[in-house]
């Protein structure tokens, strides 16, 4: 195993026993803190792509700064808005805005996957910035908040399969990768790495609903569509930050995280993931 896989096994086992346990154990608030943090970290790198490739060079440090800052800024009221509404009409609207979002992205990486180029102006990259981190951010606390539905014990289910999801299309994606999926906006992903995802991050929501949930016949039946579904959409959260990431003319959104990159790297998949779970198990029929 060279360097970089051992970078990032071990940030991997560092970090997954920790986000677990305060899932499990912390509490909403302490949940609900440790979520903005990352979410808000996301923003500052968010901010750091939005000037044009070919004017990067130009941009002073006092402006990109002062561009952080303001996203920083906006993060935290649109997340401190979010919190207070988490039972209101105002969740419902950011998780349709959020479908909406990443329907229109889905429709976005397949008109670019031949190579089209995609520079959006920073004012329409910062928008999507936000449509990208808030709903993910609130849907993961609405859910957590949400006793009636063992909401900790779900957002680690949703966790657990994202990871699994995620590990299994890297490894197999280097390992036996061979097709290219859309190699203009991600050239290491492959074919054989999406089959490895969704293979994989299935199996772990299976084990997930039966070991922790504890669903019945049916309630499984209604449950793993969503986990499919969820795993599916994290490709396209993983691949919309990708190609943000190639019209800003970057590799990784960071460095905060060896092995991993920044936080954007890390939490691309469940930015898409997670109101996508979060509304299918709201149209559950049983709660689960």
């Amino acid at each position: 195993m060279n360097m970089a896989l051992s970078a990032r096994a071990g940030t991997a086992l560092a970090l997954m026993p920790l986000a677990l346990g305060i899932t499990l154990y912390g509490g909403r608030e302490l949940f609900a803190g440790l979520c903005a943090l990352v979410a808000l970290a996301g923003a500052w790198e968010w901010a750091g792509l939005t000037a044009p490739r070919h004017q990067r060079q130009q941009v002073l440090a006092r402006k990109l700064l002062a561009r952080r800052l303001s996203a920083l800024g906006l993060g935290i009221l649109l997340l401190t808005l979010c919190y207070h509404n988490l039972d209101g009409i105002m969740t419902q609207v950011v998780m349709g805005l959020a479908l909406l979002w990443w329907a229109l992205a889905l429709l976005l990486i397949l008109r670019c996957r031949d190579g089209r180029d995609f520079s959006p102006a920073p004012l329409l990259q910062a928008i999507i910035g936000v449509l990208v981190l808030a709903p993910a951010w609130t849907a993961l606390v609405a859910l957590h908040a949400s006793p009636e539905l063992s909401g900790p014990v779900l957002v680690s289910c949703l966790f657990i399969m994202i990871w699994a999801a995620d590990s299994g299309a890297y490894y197999v994606g280097r390992r036996w990768g061979k097709r290219k999926l859309v190699a203009h906006i991600s050239p290491g992903k492959t074919v054989e790495g999406l089959l490895a995802a969704l293979l994989s991050g299935l199996l772990a929501a299976l084990l997930c609903a039966l070991l922790l949930l504890q669903l019945s016949l049916v309630e499984l039946a209604l449950f793993m569509p969503v986990c499919l579904l969820a795993i599916a959409m994290s490709v396209v959260g993983d691949l919309t930050e990708s190609l943000m990431k190639r019209s800003g003319g970057v590799k990784d959104s960071g460095g905060w995280l060896p092995g991993h990159g920044g936080a954007l790297d890390r939490i691309d998949s469940l930015t898409a993931a997670a109101p996508v779970f979060f509304s299918g198990v709201l149209l559950l029929e049983q709660p689960l």
